[in-house]
């Protein structure tokens, strides 16, 4: 869950609210007087970002327009830069910022936001310009909006909306859902036509410092509409909102706190210089203030500002926006600033963070690795049974075993400062993998391309199959669950709920873990070498087959140890085999037509082991797909005769079927031998594939009636790009096959998706589409 944490009293944190979140959460984050919590993690280490004193300018760029409007994103600035547009900064070292990029847009660029790829500049008489900025180096506009009467000075950006105050018309709204192409939605003015300057959106809601006039609320849910107004203002000239407070820029009436919730003042300090521009950073605001530079204000009270520092710029200071540590100022004619103005802190004996449960499964945990991104001076520990006991896990790549094994998993770590406490230590990536004491199957698969009746089981190793292990494992065997009534009716989904609660960990005493439920029968051994994962092909009991449905088989692991009757069982788990291989193309077919009354069909026996039966199909066109609509008779004989009338009307297909329902690919007269004639087809012709889909193999078959025909058989994506070359070169007559493995001509295993399969021959070329799914 995500909890929201009122921190106003320190010593009295309380919850305020609390909600759900999709997964796990593992973090902090503080905004003003709240902390939210991502529950799932306790953390008691401690940034405390501290205003620096003093103010340290620790880089600038000189930009050649006059710099009135800054963005941070990432490692760059973007400077609105009067008559020479939008400037790109390179910020990712504070100390030697360098341009990178620009656009010099129409106009005279005031404002800038940012919003993912791309920058919306308010360019005062150039209107809205949007520039695509994920090159940084090559900043390009891709959309704009000018019509009459645009003045514009600041810019915000909400969702697929920009909102842009223009002077003395007021706000304009624009939908820019397609930023190549931003559509007007939607105008406020003030009565009066006061001018606007700086706007700001909070949930419903637009501010606007309307100069003289004050801070305006206007309603942006639907229309725009006013909303209210706090009028206690000098000249107002830019706003941001933080939670429940606005912060206004107020001219020569410096900072103004105005409470959002009823638009009364609730604080205010009045700072040297004309207040051009407003950010805030946790308990501070700063104020770009004009030729008094930069000025830090405390408004931790947010009904008693204070100044806590100030840097006079070399320029008038216009705009402000902090990332990090720095400000980066838009000081006039001087450029972009670079102010350094926190140091940051931390409380040296807060200095250990700890986890909730990670793994609910009640399960015994023997074994554990940690990887982690890291400085040096973080310690890890690990519990198994909920913290009664610890273990210290180095970070070097091995897996370590618990003491005391358990079911509920813990990791705790110290974070350990040396003096004199120049930075803390940090972690950017952590990684814990456990093993129970059991295996754990990760899949049962069927082989694809056989005939059936067997499955891949594949396995995690058990936590003590390792180096070192008090119970180090000798061999794992597999076991098949007896079904006697071979019952197709098993709901994969119920044997996971068969438990393995009864067994016992050796550490307490007894070495025997019990059978899971059921009768079982033995069938393989696999040798234990300290390996990752395991695999063995066992059979099955039963094929799921299109006509009888799915058959499920049930099979456990155990993992062996070196002392009798001490073993321990995975969790039973279940996989189906199917045959895969459909009948191959009935040969010798021919037809002798008017026969007698009718149509003498024959062909040859099919040599397939699981073969079933034929499927004979008729129609008008040579080229009909064989269908229910069209199925005519079934048999296992090697001949039919059709009594038709006018027989030489009618196209005839023969297909084989095996007992699991694959029905082959067609033959027909049009690739089918005349009676008394070699078995060689007539004429080139290519066929479905098999399986199909398929899953990563698949058969390919083809008929070549010439001895030396070139055959070139290829692979080719959605894109028309050859993938695979599978057959070029001579061949002899017949009918052929070959198979792919869902790979490449580099041998990488291809996406999921549609390809084509393509048979090309001096005189013959025909296309077919099969679908791979991974």
């Amino acid at each position: 869950s995500l909890v929201m944490i009122d921190i106003s009293d320190p010593t009295n944190p309380r919850e305020v609210k609390s909600g759900s979140i999709p997964d796990m959460g593992f973090g902090v984050a503080v905004d003003g007087d709240y902390a939210y919590v991502a529950a799932g993690l306790y953390v008691a280490v401690v940034d405390v970002a501290e205003p620096k004193d003093p103010l340290l300018l620790t880089g600038s760029q000189d930009t050649p327009g006059t710099a009135y409007g800054v963005a941070t994103d990432g490692d760059h600035a973007f400077v609105a830069d009067g008559t020479s547009g939008l400037r790109v900064v390179d910020i990712s070292s504070p100390v030697s910022p360098t341009e990178v990029g620009f656009y010099n847009t129409t106009g005279t660029a005031y404002d800038v936001a940012i919003e993912g790829d791309h920058a919306y500049v308010a360019d005062y008489n150039g209107g809205i310009r949007v520039i695509d900025i994920g090159d940084p180096t090559n900043p390009i506009r891709v959309g704009y909006y000018t019509s009459g009467g645009f003045a514009c000075n600041g810019i915000a950006v909400s969702g697929n909306n920009a909102y842009l105050s223009d002077n003395n018309y007021g706000l304009r709204r624009f939908n820019i859902t397609n930023p190549n192409s931003p559509q007007y939605t939607g105008i406020y003015t003030y009565s009066g036509n006061p001018p606007a300057y700086g706007v700001a959106v909070s949930g419903d809601y637009a501010y606007i410092a309307y100069g003289p006039v004050g801070l305006v609320r206007v309603d942006i849910s639907i229309s725009l509409s006013y909303a209210g107004r706090y009028g206690g203002s000098h000249d107002a000239r830019d706003v941001v909102v933080s939670w429940y407070y606005a912060y206004v820029a107020d001219g020569t009436g410096g900072l103004r706190v105005v409470d959002v919730r009823n638009l009364s003042s609730v604080g205010s300090y009045n700072t040297s210089g004309i207040a051009y521009g407003v950010a805030v950073a946790g308990d501070y605001a700063f104020v770009a203030g004009g030729a008094s530079g930069l000025q830090v204000i405390d408004i931790s009270n947010p009904s008693s500002p204070s100044l806590l520092r100030t840097y006079d710029t070399s320029g008038e200071a216009r705009d402000v926006a902090v990332s990090g540590d720095y400000a980066f100022v838009s000081d006039g004619a001087s450029g972009l600033q670079v102010i350094k103005v926190f140091e940051r802190g931390f409380y040296v004996n807060d200095n250990e963070a700890w986890s909730l449960a990670i793994d609910d499964t009640d399960e015994p945990i023997a074994s554990a690795r940690v990887t982690s991104s890291q400085t040096d001076s973080i310690r890890w520990e690990l519990s198994a049974d909920g913290g009664t006991h610890w273990n210290e896990f180095p970070r070097d790549g091995n897996l370590h075993t618990f003491a005391y094994p358990g079911g509920d998993l813990l990791w705790r770590t110290t974070h350990i400062q040396v003096p004199p406490y120049t930075g803390n230590p940090t972690c950017t990536a952590l990684e814990i993998e456990w093993l129970f004491e059991f295996a754990v199957i990760d899949s049962i698969l069927d082989i694809s391309n056989d005939q059936g009746r067997q499955v891949r089981v594949t396995w995690s190793r058990s936590g003590h199959d390792f180096v070192g292990s008090n119970w180090p494992i000798s061999e794992y065997a597999v076991y098949r669950k007896i079904d006697d009534g071979l019952s197709a009716t098993l709901d994969p989904a119920s044997l996971k709920k068969e438990s393995t609660a009864n067994k016992i960990s050796p550490v307490d005493g007894d070495r025997a873990f019990l059978y899971p439920p059921g009768d079982w029968d033995f069938l393989v051994t696999v040798p234990a070498d300290c390996e990752e994962t395991y695999s063995a092909v066992v059979p099955t009991l039963k094929d799921s087959t299109i006509t009888e449905g799915m058959y499920y088989t049930t099979f456990f692991v155990r993992a062996r140890t070196g002392t009798p009757g001490t073993y321990f069982d995975s969790h039973p788990d279940s996989g189906y085999s199917v045959d895969n291989l459909a009948p191959g193309v009935p040969g010798g077919f021919a037809v002798a037509y008017n026969s007698g009354g009718g149509n003498q069909l024959s062909w040859d026996e099919s040599m397939d082991e699981d073969f079933q039966h034929f499927r004979i199909y008729r129609d008008t066109s040579p080229d009909f797909v064989p269908a229910p609509g069209n199925l005519q008779h079934m048999t296992i004989d090697t001949n039919w005769f059709d009594t038709v009338t006018e027989g030489w009307k009618y196209y005839y297909k023969i297909t084989a079927v095996d007992f699991s329902g694959n029905e082959g690919d067609p033959t027909s007269t049009g690739s089918a031998t005349a009676v008394g004639e070699p078995s060689a087809p007539k004429d080139f012709a290519l066929y479905q594939n098999v399986p199909n889909p398929f899953n990563p193999n698949t058969i390919i078959r083809y008929d070549n009636p010439e001895h030396g025909a070139k055959i070139l058989v290829c692979i080719y994506d959605v894109r028309g790009r050859r993938v695979r070359t599978l057959v070029n070169g001579t061949q002899t007559a017949g009918q052929k096959t070959v198979v792919w493995n869902g790979r490449d001509d580099r041998g990488q295993s291809v996406a999921s998706g549609v390809y084509f399969y393509r048979l090309t021959t001096p005189s013959f070329n025909k296309t077919r589409k099969m679908l791979l799914l991974q």
